[in-house]
């Protein structure tokens, strides 16, 4: 290879400009990188490169190898991606499904650590997959009749398990209300969720998801939108004003939203959401906690 022509197209490469093939081999194999996603932010090499690259072929001149060799092994502590922090699940329907993705540079192997209160022993992780770019695993958790009616907090973190590594991710918490068994007439629909609760200018919106079993027909479908109601509470039972029955008009991914002109006295400060049988509940964000209903 001739090495000047490959130090050129190092730097070439470094400032984004795409190079001469000879610069993959000049730079991965002595920086001992996995491959050009580990210096680049398009995998297969060429244009951007991530932060700190630059900085690192710069610190040793003269040296580019070295100081991209530093940078490629240090060890970073694994990032826990945000979660949303209330979830709800239902005794006897689907079980809970909590997602941790895992950003980390090093594309080191993780697990997760986490611990309940109350104490959950019946829970497993799920293997290895991606989800949204990042590699993923869930916590998933089937409750029992027993755990029905109670709060869980989950407070939880993923720690490197890859050779010789063990840093820490940052901690993430979560709510987790259980619902007892629904004992509607029908049970066409198979998930409902109440994603989120935002008060603002006399205005709650709330958005979520909503989505029928698979065995259920499109007449099915259509006969149970326009026979089922949500319903509205506040955490202790009020019911919100104009909010006691709603029709849901899902679009085709399952996706809901709707608003409701309330007053800072109407809107609950915790709102309790049911649908053929199905529970949710959420914190109304920004509502004015010295008014709103308890």
């Amino acid at each position: 290879m001739n090495i000047k022509l490959a130090t050129t197209t190092l730097w070439l490469s470094l400032l984004g400009v795409t190079p001469h093939a000879f610069a993959h081999d000049w730079y991965v194999i002595p920086a001992g990188a996995m491959g050009c996603g580990d210096c680049h932010v398009n995998p297969g090499g060429g244009g951007v490169v991530k932060d700190g690259v630059l900085n690192a072929a710069h610190k040793y001149p003269g040296d580019p190898i070295k100081g991209l060799y530093a940078f490629l092994h240090t060890d970073i502590a694994p990032l826990l991606k945000p979660i949303n922090n209330q979830w709800d699940v239902t005794v006897g329907e689907l079980g809970l499904a909590i997602p941790f993705r895992v950003d980390d540079f090093n594309r080191d192997t993780f697990t997760i650590k986490g611990t309940f209160s109350p104490v959950v022993t019946n829970t497993t992780i799920s293997a290895l997959s991606t989800n949204a770019g990042l590699p993923s695993r869930n916590l998933k958790w089937t409750p029992t009749a027993a755990q029905a009616n109670l709060t869980y907090t989950l407070s939880a973190y993923v720690q490197e398990n890859s050779l010789g590594r063990s840093l820490k991710s940052n901690k993430v918490s979560v709510t987790i209300h259980v619902w007892p068994a629904r004992t509607s007439a029908t049970k066409n629909v198979q998930q409902f969720a109440l994603q989120d609760a935002k008060w603002a200018v006399n205005t709650l919106t709330l958005s979520g998801l909503m989505t029928f079993k698979p065995t259920v027909t499109a007449a099915q479908r259509t006969a149970s939108l326009s026979a089922l109601s949500m319903s509205l509470k506040s955490n202790l039972g009020k019911v919100m004003e104009g909010g006691a029955a709603v029709k849901l008009a899902p679009n085709k991914l399952g996706v809901w939203t709707q608003t409701f002109i309330v007053t800072d006295a109407q809107v609950p400060c915790v709102i309790k959401a049911s649908y053929e049988g199905l529970n949710a509940m959420r914190t109304v964000k920004l509502a004015p906690s010295a008014t709103c209903l308890k």
